[in-house]
């Protein structure tokens, strides 16, 4: 059995938290994020982008300058930590680790009814019953797609993860990955890593918390 990874590092700050960080910090140390942010319609959408940028900046500690993205948005970062950060419902997720990572978070809804355009035969024997079942499968592919790199354009259909819930790992293209899905309140979230088991350690991260970072500069 391959060793354990250093643990998984995974951030969680709610919208509730976001609300609390002071915008001209923000637009201090993330200022592109915060203009995307203002694109959204809605304040919830904009709160969970925003909440993506004060993770990465308080948390992680990286300049939104020295953040490059690949060719479907995966983020690199210039120093040797690998990130991968999600959103959705009440939170944003940041996943950090010493090899590659993917992380996605959904909330909880019933959303079985494009199980067929997204989930292979066994996959959708298997979520049939239950609509959690189908976040966990459908977090778990967001999250291999995402440590890929690849976002979207991978193809859904063919990639089954079901292996990964029984703490089986899967090869694609040669790069062996597991995965693990995590049960929170009103939320799904996966974690899929590179060569090693995972092993995680959530935490959940305050504004005062993020603000502290911030202001260490």
């Amino acid at each position: 059995m391959p060793e354990f990874a250093e643990k998984v590092q995974i951030s969680l700050l709610s919208v509730v938290e976001t609300m609390n960080i002071p915008t001209e910090l923000c637009l201090k140390h993330f200022p592109k994020r915060m203009e995307r942010a203002s694109r959204f319609r809605f304040s919830e959408d904009r709160l969970r982008c925003i909440g993506a940028g004060a993770l990465i900046a308080g948390i992680a500690g990286i300049d939104e300058n020295m953040i490059e993205f690949g060719p479907f948005g995966k983020p690199f970062s210039a120093n040797n930590r690998k990130i991968s950060v999600s959103h959705s419902g009440q939170y944003s997720v940041l996943a950090t680790a010493d090899c590659e990572v993917g992380v996605d978070i959904e909330a909880k809804s019933d959303h079985r009814s494009i199980a067929d355009r997204v989930l292979t035969e066994d996959e959708i024997a298997y979520v049939s019953q239950d609509a959690n079942r189908f976040l966990q499968i459908w977090t778990l592919k967001e999250s291999v797609a995402k440590l890929l790199g690849m976002g979207l354009s991978l193809d859904f259909r063919s990639l089954s993860v079901l292996k990964l819930l029984e703490g089986v790992f899967i090869t694609i293209d040669g790069r062996t990955i597991y995965g693990k899905t995590i049960d929170l309140p009103g939320h799904i979230l996966s974690v899929a890593v590179e060569d090693r088991p995972v092993s995680v350690e959530i935490r959940n991260i305050s504004a005062d918390e993020i603000v502290c970072c911030l202001n260490k500069d």
